[in-house]
């Protein structure tokens, strides 16, 4: 058992025993919060396996292959920082504190999340990205904003079983006038196998999932949680067979 997983039990367990006539409500939204949270560490989980497993059946010779193996064991590092973040989220709702907010580069955190996200990504779907520099700014926090990146990522890994691309783009739209923020528009889109109209209504419902046993309905209402409380909406775009697209809208400061 990991010092993180101590920890999580540490503070959680009093949390959940300390009031047994929570009303039924409040008991369904806590563990609607709590999958959710858990859905997202299991991600990070899979990344730093992922990046660990290439390490163990990697036998550098040159330079070039040995400065990859440091690129896996620091996407490890900051893969086991992201989790330790999720663990302070977990810690923040069982004392009913504010997550912690700082100003936050998009670009760059999106840039950072792809690379974690690669170590849980198979050899037959290529990840191509165009990120914009120094694009904007948010006041944030850091962890609930990668976790939507890696949801988004990883739902188009599972959306092509058989292989393919995601592609991931931002784009800056400047303000119409003085008194509008500009908008950073985070599009992530796969080539897999897309989805009708009647998934695409529910696809951000809590508890709905595609995933025949495999998901929990957590990851997107998340996503969608996570968007809105930091001040920006999310859309989805898809066609069955032509793949899916996810565009996110955030409110920046320059």
């Amino acid at each position: 058992m990991t010092t993180m997983t101590l920890e999580i039990q540490k503070n959680h367990e009093p949390f959940l025993c300390q009031d047994q006539n929570i009303p039924p409500s409040e008991k369904e939204k806590i563990s609607a919060m709590m999958g959710g949270l858990v859905h997202d560490f299991n991600n990070i989980l899979g990344t730093i396996m992922g990046f660990a497993e290439l390490i163990l059946v990697s036998e550098p010779k040159t330079d070039i292959q040995k400065n990859e193996i440091n690129n896996f064991a620091k996407m490890i590092l900051e893969a086991v920082s992201a989790g330790k973040s999720t663990v302070e989220e977990i810690n923040s709702l069982s004392k009913k504190t504010e997550p912690k907010k700082e100003m936050l580069n998009l670009s760059d955190l999106l840039s950072q999340s792809i690379g974690m996200a690669k170590g849980a990504i198979p050899q037959n779907i290529k990840v191509v990205s165009q990120l914009s520099v120094n694009n904007g700014f948010l006041e944030g926090c850091r962890s609930q904003l990668q976790n939507v990146f890696f949801n988004l990522i990883l739902n188009a890994r599972d959306a092509m079983p058989k292989g393919g691309s995601v592609f991931i783009k931002t784009t800056l739209t400047t303000a119409i006038t003085s008194k509008s923020p500009d908008i950073l528009i985070i599009s992530i889109k796969d080539t897999g196998m897309g989805m009708p109209k009647e998934i695409q209504q529910r696809i951000f419902e809590r508890g709905f999932s595609t995933k025949e046993g495999k998901g929990h309905g957590q990851g997107l209402a998340n996503v969608k949680s996570t968007v809105q409380c930091h001040g920006g909406w999310i859309e989805v775009h898809s066609v069955p067979g032509s793949g899916t697209e996810f565009q996110i809208y955030f409110p920046i400061l320059n």
